[in-house]
């Protein structure tokens, strides 16, 4: 993770490079790409291009009728979303991590947006950095963007072997959530756990413990995620850890594709009551071969993410489609067989 300060320091030097020079250089970045990547490349960036916008056809921005069960996004062009943010104390990151890519078009298109934690559905498309994973109608309105990264994709190399690590299932964080709190009431005081509430001291004294680094995790093979407005910050990193990551069933997603991990395969799963959570624990300190195999996996699952390359060319890819099927730019016929064929 890079520190705030850099991280701004970064967001502002790309804010005092002049537009005009990042958008001359989109159509060629664009073509670059067909010719840059291998053919086994580019099929899984089309994978992850159609999961992330799940749309295909045109769209009209203007503002329906509003649904019961679905919040409308913001709505404005490029240049309005820049003053915004510009007239505020500071930039946040999720500003930061759209102008990145947005600085690449014409500041008069217009986009829908909604920054923070989405985990409900909206009722036009829009770019977030969340959505809930589950089916709905309206699902596929929330559009992928890989926002506020430097908290959420943050990987690590992990140098402890998981033989060497404790068998105790070890978590901290904040528990402002009626799941981390029922998580802490009931385990809080079992052996094989070593779990604390890191959040504000003004609740769940009883839980409470000194926040832990995650140097301090690695010490333990069992490491927990749980989800608390949307994701949880910690499930990245943990996968890309030597330790095993035990969670109850995901029900939201970022850039991450959270949607397409798979219990046992990828993490080990736990039950949404937490009856099963011993057992389990018990089940794989008898098995660490499974626990190992499921590392592996996680570690594989993480590597396609890890070229800077093919993040920057997808998320150029996911605002062409939008602003395409939005009907306000035109792309080239090899584009439209990538994004639809």
């Amino acid at each position: 993770m890079v520190s705030k300060f850099l991280y701004n320091l970064k967001g502002i030097a790309r804010i005092l490079i002049p537009n005009i020079l990042t958008q001359a250089s989109l159509e060629s970045q664009i073509q670059q790409i067909f010719t840059r990547f291998s053919p086994n490349i580019l099929d899984s960036m089309k994978a992850r291009l159609r999961y992330y916008h799940k749309i295909s056809s045109p769209f009209s921005l203007a503002p329906s009728i509003q649904s019961h069960d679905a919040k409308l996004p913001q709505i404005t062009d490029l240049k309005h979303i820049f003053n915004k943010h510009t007239k505020a104390r500071y930039f946040s990151a999720y500003f930061y991590d759209m102008y990145e890519f947005t600085r690449y078009f014409d500041s008069r298109l217009w986009l829908a947006h909604e920054f923070g934690d989405v985990n409900y559905y909206l009722s036009l498309p829009a770019i977030t950095k969340s959505r809930p994973i589950a089916q709905h109608p309206q699902s596929q309105n929330s559009i992928l963007f890989k926002l506020d990264k430097n908290r959420h994709f943050h990987f690590i190399n992990d140098k402890i072997p998981y033989e060497a690590k404790r068998d105790i299932l070890f978590w901290r964080g904040a528990a402002y959530q009626a799941n981390r709190q029922e998580f802490l009431k009931r385990f809080f005081s079992a052996k094989f756990c070593d779990i604390a509430h890191t959040g504000s001291k003004s609740i769940l004294h009883q839980f409470r413990k000194n926040r832990a680094s995650i140097q301090e995790h690695l010490g333990y093979k069992f490491l927990l995620s749980l989800e608390g407005n949307d994701v949880a910050s910690n499930l990245k990193w943990i996968l890309s850890s030597n330790s095993v990551c035990l969670t109850p069933k995901l029900n939201f997603e970022t850039w991450f594709m959270e949607g397409i991990l798979q219990a046992g395969v990828h993490y080990i799963e736990i039950a949404p009551n937490y009856d099963d959570l011993e057992t389990t624990i018990a089940y794989y300190k008898a098995h660490p071969h499974k626990a190992k195999e499921i590392i592996s996996n996680a570690h594989n699952f993480i590597s396609q993410f890890c070229n800077p390359a093919i993040e920057h060319a997808l998320c150029l890819l996911v605002l062409r489609k939008y602003f395409y099927l939005s009907r306000q730019i035109a792309i080239s016929t090899e584009e439209k067989e990538f994004m639809f064929a």
